[in-house]
């Protein structure tokens, strides 16, 4: 009784309702909240939840100074999207392999999702120069592969001989038609490159447990 009567009053005043504070839009900065509704499964109602806000949820300032157009950026991506796997360019090579092989790979894909892609596989110096390219500047990727090939034309490889193709092997989980890709490409780079040279350095790089090698080794094509 005594206790009770020497404990402080309990002021309404002093309650405070946290509940406002995480129902507001998310501002910029750390330890506020974001809101989003979801609409469960089989029902109509909404609820809302709440969470730390993350930083991809802001959207890009008009003066992010993006290089790519905003009819680029705005564009939609296919239905379950996959980015393909794709090697990253650091400025150093040869540009015109890079962009060979992201074009292999991106071949069936719009202009648009080519451009918003290429600049992942870009790195060190090489995302540098494309961060250095006029805001909202590049309309097409044959503008965007043209200026990227100028800009890295004294990072061009040297023309090679045939036997350069002896290090091109196909690597322990690389799929046939990614070795073959890459092969093709190192023979881009040899001029008058006789077909049969061609033909037993290709067999030369598969892996011993290829099944390619194995069905052509037991049924030899004609070259």
């Amino acid at each position: 009784m005594e206790d009770s009567m020497n404990s402080p009053p309990v002021m309404g005043g002093e309650i405070r309702d946290r509940r406002g504070a995480d129902q507001r839009h998310c501002p910029q900065g750390r330890g506020h909240a974001f809101k989003r509704k979801v609409r469960p499964q089989g029902r109509t109602s909404h609820k809302t939840i709440y969470g730390p806000c993350p930083e991809e949820f802001t959207p890009p300032k008009e003066d992010s100074g993006y290089p790519l157009s905003k009819a680029i950026e705005k564009a939609k991506l296919p239905p379950n999207f996959r980015m393909p796997q794709c090697d990253l360019y650091d400025g150093n090579g040869d540009p015109r392999e890079h962009v060979y092989q992201f074009q292999t790979n991106m071949l069936l894909l719009q202009v648009s999702v080519m451009c918003r892609a290429f600049p992942t596989t870009l790195r060190k110096a090489a995302h540098a120069w494309f961060k250095s390219l006029r805001p909202r500047s590049i309309h097409s990727f044959a503008q965007l592969s043209d200026l990227f090939l100028k800009h890295f034309v004294s990072s061009r490889t040297r023309r090679k001989n045939s036997a350069s193709l002896l290090n091109v092997v196909q690597e322990r989980n690389e799929s046939l038609s990614r070795y073959l890709g890459r092969f093709n490409v190192a023979t881009l780079e040899i001029e008058n490159l006789d077909e049969s040279v061609k033909y037993t350095a290709f067999m030369r790089g598969l892996r011993p447990t290829s099944k390619f090698a194995f069905a052509v080794n037991k049924s030899p094509l004609e070259t």
